[in-house]
């Protein structure tokens, strides 16, 4: 067994990372929402108008539908010139069909009109898309409007000669549940799209994290390759200024000139040398050297005692793999993981057969809780959700990154030993063909 070693804490944030900022708002999706609104309130204006032959002012009606027709073709025509709206604009879209919507319900009965409903649309799409104050400002301009519609509007549009009407606390009740609804509906999809967001920003700053691995990984190997390349010509540059130095007298006015050129050429062969010796080509070790490498920089970080084991029954013929930034990103987050709840030591062990490379990575600490085990791998599944730097994604990404490596991974916790010693434990299993 090897201690890889231990060295004072420098945690990084595994347990969660922090979000990117928000995408830019597509417009061309809420254009083509408001395209069906309209479609379907110019619809229900004409059945309720010449097929049901209700009294109502379509005139008046039709140009609270035409205003909103000329905003969002006006829209269409911004969206050539920019392909993505800010929050403050998208805010001021949904105010507007807010609008719109209350004056076409002052002309057709007001909150008695079953169509009152839609109030709640726009409180929907600025949960999901805004921030909270956005979507407080605009279910505070639903609640005024709607209250304002409660005293405000013209009878509901009824056969010639008749009248529908209901109690004032009929109207109350619907004004109460509209606002209920508004707030309740704004809270819950607002939780909804916020989780997603946080596991949508986590994904995108582990990609982006992976790249950068990649790319600095690529051009190690570009300088690797090019101090191969560059080795022989200089090697030969080398010979013919020792040789000329050589052959030169310390009185030869080019002496000075031999001897400055040698040393810079000595010089370039360290630079060299350098670039050779940390350059990380893409090429195929044996996956315990790979594998102890990687552990070697995450020993420094962590505060317990890393032990690097090779499991006894592994054949022979031990499976060779090239650094993955994948594998690396999963490790550096379990064995983070791992240290936080570890009472003093770590232990990972590998092994292999002939059809996969297994890793088990086992601690000395309480182990998993039951409620988080029996979820485990799920996004914001968490002991520690809400505390500084952990929203329940590192396991998340851990566990995806693997399986996206065609493996697999499974959580358990050690059965209690006679010394009372409990702990977690993660296997890893890796198809050789994938390394």
């Amino acid at each position: 067994m090897d201690t890889i070693g231990s060295a004072p804490k420098r945690r990084i944030g595994t347990g969660g990372v922090r979000g990117a900022a928000r995408r830019p708002i597509d417009p061309t999706v809420l254009i083509s929402i408001r395209w069906l609104a309209l479609a379907g309130q110019l619809a229900a204006l004409l059945f309720v108008s010449f097929s049901l032959k209700f009294d109502l002012p379509v005139l008046q009606a039709m140009g609270v539908i035409g205003v909103s027709v000329a905003v969002n073709i006006w829209q269409g025509f911004a969206v050539g010139y920019n392909q993505h709206h800010s929050r403050q604009i998208l805010l001021l879209a949904l105010g507007f069909d807010v609008v719109q919507l209350a004056a076409l319900l002052y002309l057709t009965g007001g909150l008695i009109n079953p169509f009152a409903i839609f109030f709640l649309a726009p409180v929907i799409v600025s949960a999901a898309l805004l921030d909270v104050r956005s979507t407080a400002i605009l279910l505070m301009l639903v609640v005024s409007l709607s209250t304002l519609l409660t005293v405000y509007y013209l009878p509901l549009p009824w056969w010639p000669d008749s009248y529908f009407t209901v109690p004032d606390l009929y109207i109350f009740g619907i004004w109460t549940a509209i606002s209920l609804s508004a707030v309740f509906i704004a809270v819950y999809v607002f939780w909804l799209a916020a989780d997603a967001r946080r596991t949508d920003d986590a994904l995108s700053e582990a990609e982006q994290t992976l790249a950068q691995d990649r790319q600095s990984n690529a051009v190690g190997a570009l300088a690797t390759a090019a101090a191969h390349k560059l080795g022989s010509p200089l090697n030969t540059i080398t010979l013919i200024s020792h040789e000329l130095l050589a052959d030169s007298e310390e009185d030869d006015p080019h002496f000075e000139d031999i001897q400055l050129l040698a040393q810079e050429v000595e010089r370039c062969r360290v630079i060299l040398a350098g670039l050779d010796t940390d350059g990380s080509p893409d090429i195929l070790l044996p996956a315990s050297h790979v594998l102890r490498n990687m552990l070697a920089r995450k020993a420094t970080e962590i505060n317990k005692q890393l032990n690097f084991t090779i499991d006894d029954a592994a054949s022979d013929q031990e499976p060779e793999m090239a650094v993955s930034a994948e594998l690396r990103y999963a490790l550096d987050t379990l064995v983070d993981n791992a240290a936080d709840f570890a009472k003093s030591k770590i232990d990972l062990m590998i092994g292999w057969d002939e059809q996969r490379l297994w890793i088990r990575l086992s601690d000395d600490g309480p182990g998993f809780r039951q409620q988080t085990l029996n979820r485990i791998g799920e996004p914001g599944n968490s002991t520690r959700k809400g505390q500084a730097g952990h929203k329940g994604l590192g396991i998340f990404l851990a566990s995806n990154l693997i399986r996206q490596m065609g493996g697999s991974v499974q959580f358990l916790n050690l059965a209690t030993s006679t010394d009372g010693r409990t702990g977690a434990r993660v296997d890893m299993n890796l198809p050789r063909q994938n390394l």
